[in-house]
């Protein structure tokens, strides 16, 4: 009966506890993970960094062109470098969500690896092998692991094969979710 009396359930009513938090922002260059246009002609032409973000704008070269050809397949290699500087290994993919672009061209399907012959219309790849890094809004995932102090140099294929195309409208005006999973 003695010992019942020593032993306590460590329960508690509440805790209210000051404790110091900081955290800064950075651009996409210098944040965790990094996210920087190449210097080649592709990434000059096409990728900006505007207020500290990436930004990726097909839609003009500046010498009278003004988007891809229709019924073919486009590719823009080594658009921009994604660096892990965080300090773990992290899984690296891009998310679209296929109601953001004109409804013919987005399907939203997953990419097979193994034969990704026309699958999606808008794909994002590891430039070193042709790696497709898209994971569609409920597809499946296509991530491309990146180690600590590592990075990749990511291009981008737009497929227009087949598409209804609408000259009224962007093919794509939407934004893309980069993410970065850490490994335990």
């Amino acid at each position: 009966t003695g010992s019942a009396a020593a032993v306590g359930s460590g329960a508690f009513s509440s805790v209210e506890a000051d404790r110091d938090v900081s955290v800064e922002v950075a651009n996409d260059a210098d944040a965790y993970l990094g996210l920087e246009g190449l210097d080649n002609a592709n990434a000059n032409q096409y990728v900006s960094s505007s207020g500290g973000t990436l930004e990726i704008d097909i839609a003009g070269s500046g010498n009278s062109g003004t988007g891809v050809n229709q019924d073919a397949v486009t590719e823009f290699n080594e658009l921009f470098t994604v660096s892990n500087q965080g300090t773990q290994d992290v899984f690296f993919y891009i998310r679209y969500d296929p109601d953001d672009g004109q409804e013919e061209f987005l399907d939203g399907a997953p990419v097979d690896q193994e034969d990704p012959e026309g699958e999606q219309n808008l794909e994002f790849f590891r430039a070193d092998d042709g790696f497709i890094l898209n994971f569609p809004e409920d597809g499946d995932s296509n991530a491309s692991g990146i180690g600590a102090g590592e990075s990749i140099d990511v291009g981008l294929r737009v497929d227009t094969r087949g598409v209804d195309l609408d000259d009224d409208e962007p093919l794509f005006d939407g934004t893309v979710t980069l993410n970065a999973v850490g490994l335990e």
